[in-house]
This record gives C-alpha cells, sequence and structure tokens, in this order.
C-alpha cells in the first residue's frame, strides 16, 4: 500500500520532491533513535506551538539525570519519535487488514493516530514523572494522571492556537478530536463513564498509542531505546520485525486488536525484559528515588 506521503509526492524527483515538501509544509527532523522522520504539516503545526516546545525543557527521566549524565533528552524528541512509530505501525495494519478502506480514509485515520501520539505527553511537568506524583498528592486522586493533563493542553491549544480551524482543513471535526483523545488514553475515561467512540473494526487504534491491555504500544517502544542511548544501555528488543509481523485479528470479543506472529514471542518477551531492566538499573535506583522523595515532601509540607 502506498503511504500517504509517497502517493502525494509521487510525480517529483528526489531533488523537487524535498522542494515541494517544504512547500506543502511537510518538515524533516533528523531524530537520533529513527534516522531521519517526516511530520504531515498538520503535526507540524502542533509542534511549533510554545505548549509542545515547552516540553524541550522537561527532561524525559526527571532526576535519574542525577546519576546518570547523558539521561539529559527531552519529553520534546520522545513525542516526535513516538508520532513516527505510530504513523509506521497505523500504515502497516492498515495495509494488511481484511477490511477495504479509501486511500483518504487510510489517511485520516493515520493523521489522527499521529496527532494522539505527538500529544500524548503535552500533559508532563517539571520533572516528569515526580510531578505527577506530587499532583496527584494535591489533588487528594489516584485516578488522576498526566494524561489528563495532556488532553486539558490539547482542549486549550485548539481554543487559543488556531488549531481548530487547521484540523478542520484536514477534515478533523468534533468527533475525530474526541477520538484523539481516548486514544492519548488508551481508551475512553471511565471515570467519566464514556464510550467507545471507534466502533469494533476500529477498536484496534486503541492499542497503538497507550494500549492498556498488553502494554504494547509505540510509546515504550520509543522510550526504550531513547532511554536505553542516553542511559548507554544496550537495548536488543526490535520494534522493526514486530512492525512486519502485526496484524489486526478479531478475537472472541468480536472486537479487532493487534496481534503478532507466534513465532515473535521470544521478541515480546524481550521487550517485558527491556522495561524490566530499565526500571531496576535506573528509573527506581535508589538515589533517583531518594530526590524525588526530597521534593515530595518538600512539596508536601
Amino acid at each position: 500500500a502506498e503511504q500517504p506521503l509517497t502517493a502525494e509526492l509521487g510525480g517529483y524527483q528526489s531533488s523537487e520532491r524535498n522542494l515541494a515538501m517544504e512547500a506543502l509544509g511537510y518538515k524533516v527532523f533528523n531524530d537520533s533513535v529513527h534516522g531521519h522522520i517526516t511530520l504531515h504539516p498538520l503535526l507540524v503545526k502542533v509542534v511549533d506551538t510554545p505548549e509542545f516546545q515547552r516540553l524541550r525543557n522537561i527532561k524525559q527521566l526527571g532526576f535519574a539525570y542525577y546519576v546518570f549524565p547523558g539521561a539529559s533528552h527531552c519529553r520534546y524528541e520522545h513525542s516526535l519519535g513516538t508520532c513516527y512509530l505510530a504513523g509506521q505501525m497505523v500504515e502497516k495494519l492498515l495495509s494488511r487488514e481484511q477490511q477495504q478502506r479509501t486511500s483518504e480514509e487510510k489517511k485520516k485515520i493515520t493523521l489522527y493516530v499521529q496527532l494522539a501520539a505527538l500529544c500524548h505527553d503535552l500533559g508532563h511537568g517539571p520533572f516528569s514523572h515526580t510531578w505527577e506524583v506530587v499532583t496527584k498528592m494535591w489533588n487528594k486522586s489516584e485516578s488522576w494522571k498526566h494524561e489528563n493533563a495532556s488532553i486539558e493542553m490539547l482542549d486549550h491549544m485548539l481554543k487559543n492556537k488556531n488549531l481548530l480551524e487547521e484540523f478542520k482543513k484536514y477534515n478533523l471535526e468534533e468527533k475525530e478530536i474526541k477520538i484523539i483523545k481516548q486514544l492519548i488514553m488508551g481508551g475512553p475515561d471511565i471515570m467519566k463513564n464514556e464510550k467507545p467512540l471507534l466502533n469494533s473494526n476500529n477498536n484496534f487504534l486503541y492499542e497503538i498509542v497507550s494500549n492498556a491491555d498488553t502494554g504494547v504500544d509505540v510509546d515504550k517502544w520509543d522510550y526504550f531505546l531513547r532511554d536505553g542511548l542516553h542511559l548507554n544501555l544496550r537495548i536488543t528488543f526490535d520494534y522493526h520485525r514486530l512492525l512486519e509481523f502485526c496484524r489486526v485479528m478479531y478475537t472472541t470479543d468480536k472486537m479487532t486488536h493487534i496481534a503478532f506472529r507466534d513465532k515473535e514471542m521470544l521478541n515480546l518477551y524481550d521487550m517485558y525484559r527491556v522495561r524490566s531492566t530499565l526500571h531496576y538499573t535506573a528509573y527506581r535506583h535508589r538515589v533517583v528515588l531518594n530526590i524525588e522523595l526530597i521534593i515530595e515532601l518538600r512539596k508536601a509540607h
């Protein structure tokens, strides 16, 4: 299946294609993990807002930087990487599913899934997850999480940054915006008694950015690789193979889910092992936890 960008610029040679991309508003980012990644003009509009740019100043691993000097990477580049992987995954899945979709429908789905991936960490505050813990203490709410703040930030941007009109240019109306919010949350917000906006054929889209069912999602794929790079830890799991062997399948609940070939079982096991290693080595490092505790106690008083 032809990718949306390729289809739109198919008549150009490589040098002309670059100029055409710039004219259409596409932008190329040189990422330390994924190499050169190209973002859709609407995604670029979101990236260029002050609300998104503030992620440049929020370290991905918070206080782990005081233990691991290389862990200076930020939520900004992680959000770009997650957006890229979301686009890769949704295009692979749509190209292999049984139901027929128009090219316009595929473009639209790819765009709103990528928007969800790009905006999933908008709500992070200073010190990343430490801020989330302190905010829960202030709000006295265990159910609150940074994704709730991401949705509030997205609402603010749509209202105050003229993004709503930009969304409409690409046929993303109120329903699609609500879907983007549910994709950020990994599904309908149970606390608000929301109902799924995606039907059974499209249920698998909930599992791309934030998979509440299995934990296998592109958010983790990016931060595993990115954190490993900056922590100088060797990450062996290969998401490229998982992309090649993922499919959309109906299961016993008569809903579509993302499935992987049985021969990729060891690769998936390795993914979970990598997560455990990162938690043991960095995220739950005793010095990191002690610094976080000091901040939490200070804020509490």
